[in-house]
């Protein structure tokens, strides 16, 4: 609001009540699952991750103790109360406040949350599935976890009912055990729900309608044999999330690649999908998903392991190449994310760093792929036949796999793609087998259009220089490199970029740029060095830069005495 004199001045308590019970709303919403739920234009938190600051209940009863005027608008709105019912908040000794607030959500529809481990132990327990049985057809949100205190057969019959109220719109369940309840449960939905999570629960969503779903969320749990024919009858789904139950013992469920034959599963209204499981599982749901139109998020997380026969590799690699084929037709990325280090290996889209703000336009369609392999080392060396890695078994790995797509990928097919930001964290002190060299130099030829290059000063030039003195020159299209490690910069490593970029220069692929603006720390002998590269335009930030000019001040007094020793902390 515009205050144009002191006497004109607008005040909140001058607000009309509609826009008032508004904002009482915003305040007041109840936070639900751990993505969103769009209501009066609010998105729920997640409460699991963290306490909320603001508990809905008491930012309510401190509302309305604000005037005379604010407590009548929330003492005669039942919905709020309704929006904020959340059981952590309603377990006290005596339960007066507990029956005041459920008298005053009035006829309301309820939103009601009980996470773990907020149920506790009976009577708390009991009092919560009592209220849920005997409000089945007033609860529009239900967001519930059943503990370790809760026989599950008791307490699915409830949700089960629940689950067909036809006022309700939206459902999390979550099954708070180590492992998913075993077998299929049958659940059915009601026509009215857009939302659904199930955690660590095996559902058999047969019986349902989904003439209203538009998000659907399975962790920690199986897919039923029949899922993909559920899927297909999700014409309004928006988003959908898959992360598999998966130990070494238990591998989930086999799918298969679709026969020629095989309708696919068109689902028109995807705009975000993600997948995360063993690569047998997720390839082999992505073959039946061609990538929807209104794509606008995909996530793919998967292990290396299982060990996959050759033929589910050759689906895993088809189903990557599929989508980053998507990616690089209609997503507008401009740039991509590579990684390799200790646990992880990640092919991703960006648009952003913390640093320089806007790496490149942000793209269209946002791309996730990651392979991990925790407790282990990369899979055994790629080899440098630019064939496959083997694996323990003998056969080859995912990770070369998607390195092979690259690689055989025809020279054009990601000249889109200008920027590159590269991280091989310590990729030559990685327990067992390293990437050899002539594969990372030719993964990284199939981007032939990169003119910028984002990644550590230290390590990617030690590893560009090592490959370079080995005959592999990489990126030789770029102009650009833009430190982002904020790592402190010595002599030895100022005089192997120079190195480096002099290689470069008389190879007729000179480096133009380097900015180094996020290293504000090293020996300012090494900045030096840097600006002393014949057409190397160095970039500092004015720390640094302040500093360097001092130093050249103290180098012209008589008294001066020369020492490598000076740094910039």
């Amino acid at each position: 609001m515009t205050n144009t004199t002191s006497n004109e001045r607008s005040y909140i308590s001058a607000l009309s009540d509609d826009l008032l019970w508004r904002l009482f709303t915003l305040f007041t919403i109840g936070n639900f699952d751990n993505e969103w739920i769009w209501d009066c234009g609010v998105r729920w938190k997640n409460p699991m991750q963290q306490e909320p600051e603001d508990k809905p209940l008491i930012t309510l009863r401190h509302v309305s103790q604000v005037c005379s005027r604010w407590r009548e608008i929330v003492l005669s709105s039942s919905s709020l109360w309704a929006n904020a019912l959340d059981f952590q908040y309603l377990r006290q000794q005596e339960n007066m406040w507990r029956e005041e607030v459920i008298r005053r959500t009035g006829a309301a529809l309820l939103s009601v949350i009980a996470l773990r481990p907020l149920l506790g132990q009976p009577p708390d327990s009991d009092f919560l599935w009592d209220f849920l049985a005997q409000n089945r057809d007033r609860i529009r949100r239900l967001h519930v976890v059943v503990d370790t205190f809760h026989d599950p057969a008791e307490v699915l019959p409830v949700v089960q009912s629940i689950s067909q109220s036809p006022k309700l719109e939206a459902l999390c369940l979550n099954i708070h055990y180590g492992r998913p309840h075993t077998g299929f449960q049958e659940v059915l939905l009601g026509k009215s729900v857009s939302y659904l999570s199930i955690h660590r629960f095996n559902a058999d969503l047969t019986p349902s309608s989904f003439t209203s779903l538009r998000t659907l969320k399975l962790v920690d749990c199986q897919l039923h044999p029949n899922f993909l024919v559920h899927l297909a009858r999700m014409p309004l789904l928006e988003e959908f999330s898959f992360q598999e139950y998966y130990n070494y013992r238990f591998q989930g469920p086999v799918f298969w690649h679709p026969p020629h034959d095989s309708h696919p599963v068109n689902l028109p209204n995807l705009r975000v999908l993600s997948l995360g499981g063993t690569p047998r599982v997720t390839a082999a749901l992505l073959a039946y998903i061609p990538p929807p139109p209104r794509l606008i998020d995909f996530s793919w997380n998967t292990l290396d392991r299982p060990v996959l026969t050759v033929d589910e590799l050759d689906i895993f690699q088809e189903q990557f190449a599929k989508y980053f084929t998507h990616l690089m037709e209609f997503g507008e990325a401009g740039g991509i994310s590579l990684l390799v280090d200790g646990t992880n290996f990640a092919i991703q889209t960006y648009g952003y760093d913390g640093v320089h703000k806007l790496r490149s336009r942000p793209p269209k369609i946002a791309f996730s792929f990651r392979i991990t392999y925790p407790g282990y080392t990369l899979e055994p060396a790629i080899s440098s036949t630019l064939g496959y890695a083997p694996s323990p078994t003998g056969g080859r790995g995912v990770i070369s796999t998607i390195i092979n797509f690259f690689i055989s990928s025809p020279p054009s097919s990601f000249t889109s793609i200008t920027s590159i930001e590269f991280s091989f964290n310590s990729l030559y002190n990685l327990p067992g087998p390293h990437l050899d060299p002539e594969i990372i130099s030719a993964w990284l030829a199939s981007f032939q259009a990169v003119r910028t290059l984002y990644a550590s000063v230290l390590d990617v030039f030690l590893v560009f220089l090592l490959l370079q003195h080995r005959g592999y020159v990489l990126l030789p299209t770029m102009k650009e490199f833009i430190d982002v490690s904020k790592e402190r910069l010595y002599i030895v490593n100022a005089d192997a970029i120079v190195e480096l970029t002099r290689e470069r220069t008389r190879l007729g692929i000179p480096l133009e740029t380097m900015d180094l603006t996020a290293c504000n720390e090293g020996e300012i002998e090494a900045f030096m060095l840097l600006e002393d590269v014949k057409g190397l335009e160095v970039k500092l930030n004015n720390e640094v830069r302040k500093c360097i000019s001092r130093l050249k001040l103290f180098k012209e007094l008589p008294e001066w005495e020369p020492s490598n020793d000076i740094v910039i902390r």
